[in-house]
């Protein structure tokens, strides 16, 4: 079994910034990070993920584990 990261790239929707939603995210625990590229930064966030996955022939088993 082997594990994976993964960067989810999400946009805020029209007429919402970093400010009106991610300090909510943080106040459930929720770590995320802000845009990196400079034309765009302000219009979306990142969350990082990790899991466990088993290839077996071409059949893909994943697994969250939460540690």
């Amino acid at each position: 079994m082997s594990f994976a990261w993964f960067i989810l790239q999400i946009y805020f929707p029209d007429g919402l910034t970093a400010s009106d939603i991610m300090p909510r995210l943080l106040k459930k625990d929720v770590v995320v990070a802000g845009g990196l590229h400079a034309s765009i930064k302000d219009k979306y966030f990142r969350i990082g993920y990790v899991f466990y996955y088993l290839l077996v022939g071409s059949v893909l088993y994943a697994e969250r584990r939460d540690t």
